[in-house]
């Protein structure tokens, strides 16, 4: 019980620390505004540690590229393999 009680508490303290916003991207949808705003509000955050005004730009950047490289990923894996066996 004490475990329980601890591992709650724990859970307490996270969600009071962090910021959980949940992020699905589809490929020709668009981005919702809570994403959005979690989006801009990182880039802000991180050009202020960085002072690298072109920061947000980077992000959104990266994502779309993570999001190209995974559809590509997709798309492969509905291929079926071959090999030197299975064509004799």
């Amino acid at each position: 019980m004490k475990e329980f009680i601890l591992s709650h508490l724990s859970l307490g303290i996270l969600v009071l620390s962090y910021l959980f916003v949940p992020i699905a991207a589809e490929t020709m949808g668009a981005i919702s505004k809570d994403w959005m705003d979690f989006l801009c509000e990182l880039g802000r955050r991180i050009t202020q540690c960085t002072d690298n005004h072109r920061e947000s730009a980077f992000l959104f950047q990266r994502l779309s590229i993570l999001i190209q490289r995974y559809n590509a990923v997709a798309v492969l894996g509905t291929f079926t393999h071959t090999t030197t066996e299975d064509e004799m």
